[in-house]
């Protein structure tokens, strides 16, 4: 349940990745968190190197908390406290659908048993991916439940900036994630609003900078429903624009344009995972 998608096997193309699946040894707390890559460069990235001693401050770079991944009122899923070395969590998470269409691969993971053995209140939560191979562009549909207690639902992305090349900076509806060679551009929507913020671990200034990220927040409610939109751009060719449009019934309209065309997508907010229809309609 590690899954990858892939456009081709060209530095330009598009690159996503999962984690989903079973404990295993030397593991980190990135259940359903992910990694874009596209036009040579990595825009949302995994954090790698942490150290292997959970009393040094940067051990949080193992947690939920240290990968682009969901949070439930700041708290990730179930990780070992470090005591006895990086073994297996018991955290669970399985793709349960996955597909390919022309033009798009998708799936969804579900992580609901990762996160419930530390908060009981979580009813479920998934995250559906659909990978966009020619356009290129990533749409998330993060769903989260709660049984009893209204929460706000965190989605972080992190950028790479090992180089000192990197930047991620919050916009009102979204944000940026710029390299070299390429950036990315992300609107997201939430019923009740977001808030957008960019910000850096609680961790040694050297490293934190190293991987600094973005978290999209959403308002306070029992059930919560992120779309997040993710376009690669490289700079030299039209760039992509996106626009989520919520309508009646919890459904929603997703339309992404660019040179190459356009595409429309009917998400439809339905229970524990999202339901969607895609139509592509050339330029």
């Amino acid at each position: 349940d590690w899954i990858v998608a892939r456009g081709g096997y060209e530095p330009k193309d598009l690159v996503v990745a999962m984690r989903s699946g079973l404990p295993h040894n030397h593991e980190h707390a990135d259940r359903n968190s992910i990694i874009v890559k596209c036009f040579g460069e990595q825009l949302v990235t995994d954090p790698h190197r942490p150290p292997y001693t959970f009393t040094d401050p940067s051990w949080v770079m193992r947690t939920t908390a240290g990968h682009s991944a969901i949070l439930v009122d700041g708290q990730g899923h179930h990780y070992v406290d470090g005591s006895e070395g990086t073994n297996s969590s018991k955290a669970k998470a399985a793709i349960v659908r996955s597909g390919e269409q022309d033009g798009y691969f998708f799936w969804t993971s579900n992580a609901t048993p990762a996160y419930q053995l530390v908060i009981p209140d979580v009813k479920s939560i998934t995250r559906t991916v659909l990978a966009f191979q020619d356009l290129p562009a990533v749409v998330l549909l993060d769903k989260v439940r709660k049984k009893e207690e209204p929460s706000e639902v965190q989605a972080r992305f992190f950028g790479y900036n090992n180089d000192s090349k990197g930047t991620v900076s919050a916009e009102d509806a979204g944000f940026l994630i710029t390299r070299p060679a390429a950036q990315l551009q992300a609107t997201c929507y939430a019923a009740g609003g977001i808030s957008v913020k960019a910000d850096k671990l609680p961790i040694p200034e050297e490293r934190a900078n190293m991987y600094p990220f973005i978290e999209v927040s959403t308002s306070k409610a029992l059930s919560s429903f992120l779309v997040s939109v993710l376009l690669p751009q490289n700079g030299t060719e039209e760039k992509s624009s996106a626009k989520i449009v919520p309508q009646d019934d919890g459904q929603y309209t997703i339309t992404i344009r660019n040179s190459k065309g356009q595409v429309d997508i009917q998400v439809f907010d339905t229970g524990e995972i999202p339901e969607f229809k895609v139509e592509f309609k050339k330029s």
